[in-house]
């Protein structure tokens, strides 16, 4: 049985390939290669699908790699820069950029691996730094994130965002922490823009409300609120027309309608605040032998950036004019993205 769902994954392999659709046909590929199917097939087919795409060739582009990143090719990324790791693996750059294709596929040993080799290379970096700490953090490393958070504002004390940062990843013991300290002497820098001083502010709001220094969280809370909204352009005609468009096409009546009779759904979705626990939910269901965790998944994104409607990224087509087929033509394409993560799980989020 496994075996006869492994070759009619070879043939959707071959067909998407054929259709130019590459990074959809590299994500099957790899799955398809972590199974141990057929893989020198599998990877004499991937190549041929990048030479003829011309994203291998013989003389190998930052260029190219920076470009696949960008448009979210991440496969195609992840297969230009193993094709010609030696070359790549000289630029701090490059590494990088391959460390951010493999954080994206979720690949996070390789990621650690590309970041901390980039960092070697080019270790004053600051770009690369801010992005490494933010990876950390996100993965739950809080020691490297904290220790990529203090390097930069070693290097760069006015960054603002990386104190909010750093102050939403280390543990305050007392009001007279030296971080703390360093802040409420740094948001009265002249020097400091207006969105570094926000983030100052923002920064102290949070440490004093987990500290429960109330009045002081209150203060500097409002501080940053006031400046944020002073660089805020808010049209309220604007919202209250989107109000009324959600409220025309997603009534009761309308959402029973349009609901898709599926006896089984595979998809499992966790939703929360940033720091709020979804990442150890997922490690935890993901423990188990038939789920799959995908982390963070663009699919739902990608769908709706690629159907806006008229008003724009914030209503896309399928929310201003709902219908059967647009909602299974929806539910079709997720269900595909899923397959190319990992078709033999039951259940996927």
């Amino acid at each position: 049985m496994e075996n006869n769902i492994e070759q009619n994954q070879l043939l959707s392999l071959k067909i998407l390939l054929g259709d130019n659709k590459i990074e959809k046909g590299l994500r099957l590929a790899d799955q398809l290669i972590k199974q141990k199917y057929k893989v020198k097939e599998i990877y004499l087919l991937i190549k041929k699908a990048l030479i003829k795409k011309k994203i291998i060739d013989k003389n190998p582009n930052l260029s190219k790699l920076e470009n696949l990143i960008n448009n979210k090719d991440y496969v195609c990324a992840k297969y230009l820069f193993s094709h010609n790791s030696q070359i790549f693996s000289k630029s701090a750059k490059a590494l990088f950029l391959a460390g951010t294709a493999f954080s994206e596929l979720n690949e996070i040993d390789e990621a650690i691996k590309l970041y901390d080799m980039a960092i070697e290379l080019d270790p004053t970096n600051i770009k690369i730094r801010k992005t490494v700490s933010t990876f950390y953090m996100s993965i739950g490393n809080l020691e490297k994130a904290i220790h990529e958070f203090n390097f930069i504002k070693n290097h760069n004390p006015l960054d603002g965002e990386n104190h909010r940062l750093l102050s939403r990843t280390k543990k305050y013991l007392r009001s007279n922490d030296p971080h703390i300290k360093e802040m409420e002497k740094l948001r009265l820098d002249p020097e400091l823009n207006k969105e570094q001083r926000i983030n100052i502010n923002f920064a102290l709001g949070n440490i004093f409300e987990n500290l429960k220094s109330y009045k002081k969280s209150e203060q500097y809370y409002e501080l940053a609120n006031n400046e944020q909204d002073s660089r805020l352009i808010y049209d309220s005609r604007k919202e209250e027309h989107i109000s009324e468009l959600i409220i025309k096409n997603f009534n009761l009546e309308k959402i029973k309608h349009l609901q898709l009779n599926r006896k089984k759904n595979r998809q499992l979705f966790i939703l929360g605040m940033p720091r709020s626990g979804t990442t150890l939910v997922e490690q935890i269901l993901s423990s188990h032998p038939d789920v799959f965790g995908g982390g963070e998944l663009p699919f739902i994104e990608n769908y709706l950036l690629s159907n806006r409607g008229s008003i724009g990224l914030r209503m896309p087509e399928i929310l201003i004019n709902p219908s059967e087929h647009a909602i299974e033509e929806f539910h079709n394409y997720y269900n595909q993205c899923l397959d190319l993560l990992n078709y033999k799980k039951k259940i996927y989020y």
